[in-house]
């Protein structure tokens, strides 16, 4: 588990749908690359969000479901596997609308699975 809370995108909405990052990840180090415009609500996921994850990764609950993290964003999740040494990772990024039209998307943290 990383606490990462590294801004990756501010841009338009049209921007957003077609921006790809990369991690690295957590075993062996090779490159990972994602969308975050393909990410989930964690709520789907078979992913446990422990109280100590949460204090971790500094997410607070909202009312009418999900989470936020400590930008305001709402966090979502992004289920990948390293190409190299095939380990599964979950990738929470933290995606909102700053200006209407202007996105922002932050890294909040990396769990290796």
């Amino acid at each position: 588990m990383v606490f990462l809370n590294q801004p990756i995108f501010d841009g338009t909405e049209q921007d957003f749908y077609n921006f790809s990052s990369q991690i690295h990840c957590l075993s062996c180090n090779g490159l990972i690359s994602f969308m975050p415009c393909d990410s989930l609500a964690l709520d789907t996921l078979d992913f446990c969000l422990t109280p100590a994850l949460l204090k971790a990764f500094q997410l607070q609950r909202i009312a009418h479901g999900g989470y936020k993290d400590i930008h305001g964003l709402t966090v979502y999740a992004i289920q990948t596997t390293c190409p190299a040494c095939s380990n599964p990772h979950i990738i929470l990024v933290g995606v909102g609308e700053i200006q209407p039209g202007r996105f922002k998307v932050v890294i909040t943290g990396i769990v290796q699975q």
